[in-house]
């Protein structure tokens, strides 16, 4: 399943996790993906790439994002993902 909950935390350790519904981006993102379904068939196409094959690349790498937890520290500000 791909990830439908992502916490953000910007700041310090102590600071609380916040939560952010992906599903509902996911939802948002759903018209835009189905108007630009041909468009991707054929560029497919003229580039003599499996179209099915792609969908299940793109599928699998967002499946591949649950659990991810990335912390990144640059001079005084922390940032954290944590895809759940």
């Amino acid at each position: 399943m791909i990830p439908l909950i992502a916490a953000v935390r910007l700041g310090t350790r102590r600071l609380a996790w916040i939560p952010i519904p992906l599903f509902v981006i996911w939802l948002l993102m759903l018209p835009f993906c189905l108007v630009l379904l041909p468009v991707y068939v054929v560029a497919c196409r003229r580039l003599q790439v499996r179209a099915g094959a792609g969908l299940v690349a793109m599928w699998r790498l967002l499946h591949g994002l649950r659990g991810l937890h990335l912390e990144v520290r640059q001079g005084g500000v922390d940032f954290a993902v944590r895809l759940v």
